[in-house]
């Protein structure tokens, strides 16, 4: 069979019902999510085909996931996958909707479950750094910190970095900072959250730096990551190449070699971190790491002329 010409498939999407044509843009644009180029612009074309008013009823198949059709039975079967894969379509739909989706981002962020939450702060980040009802989104953030969980508070401090020239930002990282860095000693929590200030502005981090000598020295990480980096890799489908510096397993003592690695950055020729990155260097069993404790110790023979 041919390829139908351009009428007989307008005639043909006209025929479908508003349901069909939303489930028919959801299966075209989920498959193409492996090409991120790809997927990107098939949602944009989705969006133009499902329309702004009808905002509402993409999102009905969050709550309710449609069956699959036969083309994702072979390649979206492994546990939660297919549903995955629908809510990111969804999600990617609604950002070329713009500003039209932000009061429907923000319910759902307030309102819905796991990870869609997550999910839905991470379109509202990308919307703002494109600058796109970004005072009000910044606003939204801020006013809501309380009533958020802490699964949407951790991954949504790397999402927030996004967002850039807002002096609003640097209260809002203060703010998780405090209520997360000394909650039932969880310092992977404020590990984080430093990192991601470090990312946003290398400036900002100065008032922080005694926290990380502490961690570095003193803390006493628990022996359990904050939320895993394949969780959230996975979680918000994102691959710049930053992500391995932010999100890391800050367990046990690897908390405290990553703070020391981290610390020194900032500060190469502290001798009290020299010290004990000097002895980290022979007991680390990860080669990688290893590898970055001696970049720092060379750097401080460097400076100071050992």
């Amino acid at each position: 069979m041919g390829l139908e010409n351009g009428n007989s498939f307008k005639e043909r999407i006209k025929s479908l019902s508003l349901e069909e044509k939303i489930q028919k843009e959801i299966f075209d644009t989920g498959a193409s999510i492996s090409s991120k180029d790809g997927f990107k612009k098939r949602a944009s074309i989705s969006s133009n085909v499902i329309k702004k008013e009808n905002i509402p009823n993409l999102i009905n198949y969050l709550i309710n996931p449609m069956e699959k059709v036969s083309d994702f039975k072979s390649r979206f079967n492994e546990i939660n996958e297919y549903v995955s894969v629908v809510e990111d379509t969804i999600f990617e739909i609604m950002y070329n909707f713009r500003e039209t989706s932000v009061p429907y981002l923000k319910d759902l962020v307030l309102k819905s479950s796991m990870p869609i939450r997550v999910k839905a702060m991470n379109i509202l980040c990308r919307l703002a750094e494109a600058s796109i009802e970004k005072d009000r989104i910044v606003k939204f953030i801020d006013e809501n910190i309380d009533d958020l969980r802490y699964e949407v508070i951790i991954p949504s401090v790397y999402f927030i970095t996004f967002i850039k020239n807002s002096p609003e930002i640097l209260s809002i990282f203060e703010r998780f900072f405090y209520l997360y860095n000394d909650d039932y000693e969880e310092y992977a929590d404020g590990l984080y959250i430093l990192e991601n200030i470090y990312r946003y502005d290398r400036n900002a981090i100065t008032p922080y730096i005694p926290f990380l000598k502490e961690y570095a020295l003193y803390k006493n990480f628990r022996n359990r990551p904050n939320l895993d980096s394949v969780f959230i890799r996975n979680l918000i489908g994102d691959d710049r190449d930053d992500m391995n510096f932010c999100f890391n397993n800050s367990s046990g003592e690897i908390g405290n070699i990553k703070s020391a690695l981290f610390y020194s950055k900032i500060i190469p020729d502290d001798d009290e971190i020299y010290n004990k990155l000097s002895k980290w260097y022979y007991s680390v069993k990860d080669n990688d790491l290893r590898n970055k404790i001696e970049v720092a110790l060379r750097k401080y023979s460097s400076i100071k002329g050992a």
